[in-house]
């Protein structure tokens, strides 16, 4: 096992083989907030705008946006990644966030769509 993830009624943490933390998730009605730790201190927030456009925003400053096509059967995410059928879904923001490792990336990507976010 390299990583796990434990669910509470408010998101999930994913943590590591040693079962340390390494990311917590929290699930509001508008937004997602990931942190690296409990506090969710200095924690990335994604948030889904007007028409497609999904924010990502740490301490209350725009770190980038992605306009999402609810269309287009493959989207493009900057230069590195390349998702398919993810809608309007918030889990693409997290390929921007570059403190995340590509597998816990897409670990976390794939529990937010199995969550319909």
């Amino acid at each position: 096992m390299q990583y796990a993830v434990k669910y509470s009624d408010d998101g999930f943490k994913l943590r590591d083989y040693r079962e340390e933390l390494l990311w917590k998730v929290k699930l509001y009605d508008d937004k997602i907030k990931i942190a690296n730790n409990e506090e969710m201190s200095n924690a990335y927030e994604i948030k889904l705008r007007d028409e497609g456009k999904i924010k990502l925003e740490r301490n209350d400053a725009l770190v980038t946006e992605l306009r999402m096509n609810n269309e287009a059967e493959w989207f493009q995410v900057n230069d590195a990644y390349t998702t398919r059928g993810a809608g309007l879904s918030l889990a693409p923001a997290l390929l921007l966030i570059e403190e995340l490792k590509d597998m816990e990336k897409f670990i976390l990507m794939a529990e937010l769509k199995a969550k319909g976010r």
